[in-house]
């Protein structure tokens, strides 16, 4: 009789080696891509679409009118400054009791680089 035990089949389920999908695998390829964060975006897309309309809408909140905001490359308007070297920056100007004027600059095409005001 022990024989016909082990002669008998088994009522387990077979198991499987074979690794199964992890759960979410599928469903990553359905879901869209996450568009690059805001200042991950390349250096003129983000000042033309998202800092000067930030800027402005600050400079608004703070009771400034009028700043007329300008993206531009060009030389510093500083004593000593080098007319060879060109940089990206954001020009502010507005009428208010005369012409006033400011200047962000960046030292590279990139947001996070450093900033100087003048």
């Amino acid at each position: 009789m022990a024989e016909e035990k082990s002669a008998q089949p088994s009522k387990k389920a077979p198991t499987s080696k074979v690794a199964s999908p992890a759960k979410g695998a599928g469903a990553g390829r359905s879901k869209k891509e996450k568009p690059p964060a805001v200042e991950n975006k390349p250096f003129g897309e983000f000042i033309e679409q998202h800092f000067l309309a930030t800027l402005e809408a600050a400079l608004k909140k703070a009771g400034l009118e009028g700043v007329v905001l300008q993206f531009q490359k060009a030389q510093l308007a500083v004593k000593g400054a080098s007319p060879s070297d060109l940089y990206w920056q954001v020009k502010g100007t507005w009428p208010m009791g005369g012409k006033r004027q400011f200047n962000i600059v960046f030292t590279k095409e990139d947001i996070k680089s450093p900033k100087f005001f003048y």
